[in-house]
């Protein structure tokens, strides 16, 4: 497994992961890694201020975008799994 810095967006399909990056990170969260499952759920891991909520939204074509899940980051990372089984998915975060 690989860490990723300055990610705002993670794609997952069956047999690949793609991250796109910012320069220099501007917001206090950040995916920074994901996983697809053999069953076909994909594990995220995102890195944040602790005590901060965080909405994590999905999308199939990066113009609609649905939420994912809400947490609130109690110890500065937060793992999250996507159970939908998409082939192809992608990930931002944003702090509430």
């Amino acid at each position: 497994m690989h860490t990723l810095s300055n990610v705002v967006a993670v794609a997952a399909s069956a047999d690949r992961a793609v991250a796109l990056f910012e320069s220099t990170p501007t917001g206090p969260s950040r995916l920074v890694s994901s996983r697809r499952q053999p069953a076909g759920t994909t594990d995220l891991w995102m890195l944040g201020e602790p005590g901060r909520p965080y909405e994590i939204q999905k999308s199939s074509d990066l113009i609609t975008w649905d939420v994912l899940a809400t947490a609130t980051n109690r110890s500065g990372s937060l793992f999250l799994r996507d159970a939908s089984g998409a082939p192809v998915r992608f990930y931002r975060s944003r702090s509430l």
